[in-house]
């Protein structure tokens, strides 16, 4: 695992708009305290209130109106279904603890929906997850912070997605977090999956 902090330094002072799935309170609670991070020195634990799922950095505060942009992306995604993912279970990637998500698919259509909405450029490298901590050094070895997440192996947890939310925010390094401000949130109005749906044959 490698320091993170020294590989995704932001300017000081810098805010910048984020798209974020946010994770219900309770079950950020849950993975918060079934992993224990807080006493592992190599990992700035992420505390529950700041547990998110980041879809899409647009880029600095002042860069883009964020009244374009939440207008952009309610046409395109308000109308989507509420998405049923699991979050766990926890492993060592390279800068950090992340959970895995799962299904992966619904989660990289909403990032492709976003992108297109807002008419930026999509990276081959988006992959869903949520950080569970930072990496606060480089180290060669990760068997014994993998062996303690092991250890702990609770169940992965299930949430709804709902919506996304337009956050702005800040790179807090004496804290070692991210912080937002909430600006927006742009809910999802579909049927959810095997809702009946009027239509031919259907009761009235």
């Amino acid at each position: 695992m490698r320091d993170f902090w020294g590989r995704h330094l932001w300017p000081a002072g810098e805010r910048r708009w984020h798209w974020h799935l946010l994770p219900p309170p309770e079950a950020a609670t849950r993975l918060v305290d079934a992993y224990e991070l807080g006493v592992c020195p190599e990992v700035d634990a992420v505390p529950a209130g700041w547990m998110h799922l980041t879809l899409l950095s647009v880029g600095p505060i002042g860069a883009a109106s964020p009244t374009e942009m939440v207008a952009a992306v309610a046409e395109r995604c308000a109308g989507l279904a509420p998405v049923r993912l699991t979050l766990g279970p926890a492993y060592v990637a390279r800068s950090g603890v992340l959970l895995r998500v799962a299904p992966e698919a619904p989660v990289v259509a909403l990032y492709q929906a976003i992108v297109g909405a807002l008419g930026m450029v999509e990276s081959a490298s988006f992959r869903p997850h949520v950080s569970l901590g930072y990496g606060t050094r480089d180290q060669a070895d990760d068997s014994a912070l993998q062996a303690w997440l092991d250890a702990r192996h609770p169940p992965p947890v299930e949430i709804t997605v709902s919506g996304v939310s337009l956050v702005d925010q800040v790179q807090d390094l004496q804290a070692r977090q991210y912080r937002w401000t909430p600006q927006a949130h742009v809910d999802f109005t579909g049927p959810a999956a095997g809702t009946p749906t009027a239509g031919r044959g259907s009761a009235p």
